[in-house]
């Protein structure tokens, strides 16, 4: 059985995509998507996690997500697994390096 999380690039370095533009809007992370004309507001650890996406690995962001909020450790890779695979398949973020 596989769940979130179980095909994500765990040691691959993330990306943000290139078309992908984002600014913040009242300290949270608005993403505008020109290709298909999409705008999506990211919520407080949804923001946190894109800002530090960039060049980081899948573990690299739940250790940050667990040493800036009080989550449990097994929560956070879930949340965060879910989120990046969510990205990943939106085409926000792209996978290089390391294994596939």
């Amino acid at each position: 059985m596989t769940g979130p999380g179980d095909t994500l690039p765990q040691h691959r370095t993330l990306h943000r995509a290139p078309g992908a533009a984002w600014r913040f809007i009242d300290a949270q992370v608005a993403i505008i998507s020109a290709d298909v004309n999409r705008i999506r507001l990211l919520n407080q650890v949804g923001s946190f996690v894109w800002e530090r996406c960039e060049g980081a690995t899948v573990p690299a962001l739940v250790d940050a997500v667990c040493a800036a909020y009080t989550v449990d450790r097994l929560e956070a890779e879930r949340d965060v697994g879910a989120f990046v695979e969510d990205l990943l398949r939106r085409g926000l973020v792209t996978a290089s390096g390391g294994p596939p």
